[in-house]
């Protein structure tokens, strides 16, 4: 690769800024600047590069799709919890970590593997 082409991290960070632009003018009252804004997050998505806000709002949403399943469906599997969220099992693992260190769920170990739980209901799998 030669010096003066940009890699895909450099068009990625390049992208960013402009969208943070793009929001100071949208704040200022530029009457253009939804038009680019919309032209910013059309290129995004066609190198991948999700802005951070998105990807903290689809943590979100799988964290209560997460909490809703073994609120409706009591103790699962990890990978149970992957299906029911149409998540694959690396999306969902650092999700369970966080929610099992905030003290939300439980994740136990009994005879037949691992089961998650809501913290506050205990499970009849895990290993007395």
């Amino acid at each position: 690769m030669s010096t003066g082409e940009a890699t895909l991290d450099d068009v990625a960070r390049q992208l960013e800024e402009l969208a943070q632009t793009i929001k100071a003018l949208q704040r200022s009252g530029e009457l253009e600047a939804s038009q680019l804004a919309e032209a910013v997050r059309s290129l995004q998505k066609a190198i991948g590069a999700a802005p951070e806000e998105e990807e903290r709002e689809a943590r979100k949403e799988l964290r209560e799709a997460v909490l809703q399943a073994l609120e409706r469906r009591g103790p699962l599997l990890p990978i149970e919890l992957a299906a029911v969220t149409l998540s694959l099992p690396e999306e969902i693992q650092p999700v369970l970590e966080e929610l099992e260190e905030e003290g939300v769920i439980t994740i136990h170990t009994g005879p037949r593997g691992k089961w998650v739980t809501l913290a506050s209901r205990p499970s009849r799998f895990a290993r007395r």
